[in-house]
């Protein structure tokens, strides 16, 4: 009977790990639009469990909705059944890791928001709808254009190979904004815990 539930356990746990992603996401600033830098809760049950920024220019996200999401390698996917997808940068990814190794302290989270976007390939036409994107994005080339040259020797950009696109969908498959993630990310690593415990208990419980 032991042996019977230890199973059950286990075909539960893949099922969860085989559903997708759950998300929520949030602002972590109350500055000026568009509040960067981001926050992403894990499985969207209510605890934040890392800092993100926008990919795309030309998408949102709500804070309240919980959303689906994949973790998607270098390929930013654009609508899910059309086959678009975009290659995510060198330059984002040690953004990116720069900040989440505290190399980037002082520097505006909007203004690093707008250097990822630049370092994209975006350009200020990208932004003509959003105005407070096209002061970030002009903050953003400014920072980025006077730091990239050398940016990988003269800050901390350990990690930037892990980093990664959180590709998140609505309801219906509605696109939403991608973020930026680095992997493991801790809701995975919580994640891959359960499984060993449950595989442990399994192992147990078989001897």
């Amino acid at each position: 009977m032991k042996r019977i539930i230890a199973i059950i356990m286990l075909l539960a746990f893949v099922s969860v790990a085989n559903a997708g992603l759950q998300i929520k996401i949030g602002t972590t600033s109350g500055g000026a639009y568009p509040h960067a830098p981001y926050k992403v809760d894990m499985g969207a049950d209510g605890t934040f469990d890392f800092q993100t920024f926008c990919i795309e220019p030309d998408d949102y996200f709500e804070t309240q909705p919980k959303y689906s999401a994949s973790i998607d390698g270098d390929d930013i996917k654009y609508i899910p059944n059309d086959g678009s997808v975009g290659k995510l940068k060198t330059e984002v990814k040690e953004i990116y890791a720069a900040f989440l190794n505290n190399a980037l302290t002082g520097v505006d989270g909007n203004t690093i928001q707008g250097a990822i976007w630049y370092a994209q390939g975006y350009v200020q036409a990208d932004f003509k709808n959003w105005s407070g994107c096209s002061t970030a994005y002009s903050a953003g080339k400014t920072w980025w254009d006077s730091v990239k040259v050398n940016f990988d020797t003269n800050y901390n950009t350990a990690g930037a190979d892990k980093v990664q696109v959180l590709n998140v969908w609505g309801e219906n498959g509605a696109d939403i904004q991608s973020q930026l993630i680095r992997v493991p990310a801790p809701g995975a690593v919580l994640l891959a815990g359960l499984g060993t415990m449950v595989v442990g208990f399994v192992r147990r419980r078989s001897l």
